[in-house]
């Protein structure tokens, strides 16, 4: 069965939306938990880590309850369609910082980035599942993953543009709001020709 291009174009923004927010969390996380939301680096990386061995057993709970899975819309469609929007909440969740003590924003950050995690994985996990029974044909199956691959790959591109961009137009904000913290120009040094030469030392008689 051969899949039309722009279902497999169609297929592959879902790849390519979930990269986004894959790259985002990897680039940003830790410096939104130190810099914004105030929490200590040692904090930060147990909050990264805790969450990445708790997905160790997410991920493949995803894979059986997705695979199990039986209605008339098919096995992975409910599951990527029923987590998306979940999915979009905890990611806005994840970034705000609320004003709280040091103990409850490091818990704040390891349960939002826990759920994260885990609805990245039963939203992920069925999708990836879903290219393999789009079709039959081992070529389209390859072809529908080539499609989806590029667009992960410009998913990236633009969050690693876009970032690049950011701190340059952050970094001209932050100069021109605090313009007497600029170091002022070093200018050239100048010997001073009137300075009085010292005197030789007279000689004794």
């Amino acid at each position: 069965m051969r899949v039309p291009f722009l279902e497999k174009v169609g297929y592959s923004l879902g790849d390519g939306a979930a990269n986004l927010v894959f790259q985002l969390m990897m680039m940003f996380q830790l410096m939104f938990y130190t810099d914004v939301l105030g929490i200590g680096a040692g904090a930060a990386g147990l909050v990264l880590l805790g969450a990445r061995v708790f997905d160790a057993f997410v991920d493949p709970l995803a894979g059986i309850l997705s695979d199990r899975t039986s209605t008339k819309w098919g096995k992975y469609r409910p599951w990527v369609v029923g987590t998306a929007v979940p999915f979009a909440l905890v990611f806005a969740l994840s970034y705000l910082s609320p004003d709280w003590g040091v103990r409850a924003k490091t818990a704040w950050a390891a349960g939002t980035y826990a759920l994260l995690m885990a609805l990245y994985s039963f939203n992920n996990t069925p999708y990836s599942s879903l290219g393999g029974v789009m079709t039959d044909d081992g070529r389209e199956r390859t072809s529908v993953a080539t499609v989806r691959f590029v667009a992960a790959t410009v998913a990236t591109i633009v969050v690693q543009v876009a970032t690049a961009g950011a701190i340059v137009v952050v970094t001209k904000i932050e100069a021109s709001d605090s313009p007497s913290q600029a170091a002022a120009p070093l200018k050239p040094y100048q010997p001073n020709h009137r300075m009085k030469q010292p005197s030789a030392p007279s000689v004794m008689e």
